[in-house]
């Protein structure tokens, strides 16, 4: 029993009892549990984390305040509605789509909202798109039946459905529309916003002029009536002519 009071064996006593020791502490793979959803640090990321539809709208994120101004010039409205012009300053030879599967479009570009504007009004409820094809789910807006909206382009292929490129416009603004019973048929309708906006209101600020948060984007033509002979409604050609 003497020899258990040896340096020696002290010693093998010591390091056996430092081993067991910080086997006890360390931590291993197994004992680390994952962060659940109500920690803090979960949290704060899933809250970074882009819902569905924010997800499939690519431009969510686009300023929605307009001014009228700027579709005077065809490179913005090129820009907002993703058309490619071969001669941008005049907006011709111009098209749309997806050129990588050959999915692309033919578009007539039209000279902003003023005196040679080209309107029209929604015949029926209608998603807006900012690209053209438009992706399922990707709309920052919808029209109600009845909107007044001026006509910035058109897109299609000879055969096909094709899509106009409109923004929303007080009748107010346009010249034409006074004692105008098509702008009485049409006007200002409650738009339904799935993207923020600056909380401007889309209002005229003189003949011609308006600005605000403005809904604009491609829509479907079934759901448009356009005023091509002005502000005078083009004859329903698939009734009998008296």
């Amino acid at each position: 029993m003497d020899s258990l009071k040896t340096p020696a064996f002290a010693c093998i006593a010591l390091s056996l009892m430092l081993l067991s020791a910080c086997r006890k502490t360390e931590p291993t793979e197994q004992a680390i549990a994952p962060q659940s959803a109500d920690q803090p640090e979960a949290a704060a990321l899933s809250t970074r984390m882009p819902a569905p539809a924010e997800e499939a709208s690519v431009t969510a994120n686009v300023s929605r305040f307009v001014r009228s101004s700027d579709f005077d010039r065809f490179d913005y409205v090129m820009s907002r509605a993703s058309i490619t012009c071969a001669d941008a300053t005049r907006g011709l030879d111009c098209t749309t789509g997806n050129p990588d599967n050959g999915d692309t479009f033919d578009v007539r570009m039209y000279s902003g909202c003023g005196e040679s504007g080209l309107f029209g009004g929604v015949t029926a409820e209608a998603n807006l798109f900012d690209r053209y094809p438009p992706k399922s789910g990707a709309w920052p807006a919808s029209f109600r039946e009845g909107q007044f909206v001026c006509i910035l382009a058109q897109a299609g292929s000879p055969g096909k459905a094709y899509l106009y490129y409109v923004v929303e416009t007080p009748t107010d603004s346009v010249a034409d529309c006074s004692d105008n019973s098509l702008c009485k048929d049409y006007g200002s309708r409650p738009v339904v916003w799935h993207v923020p906006r600056s909380g401007t209101e889309c209002r005229a600020t003189g003949k011609g002029a308006f600005e605000g948060d403005c809904a604009m984007g491609w829509v479907d033509s079934k759901n448009v009536e356009a005023f091509t002979m002005g502000l005078v409604p083009e004859p329903d050609y698939r009734q009998p002519q008296g």
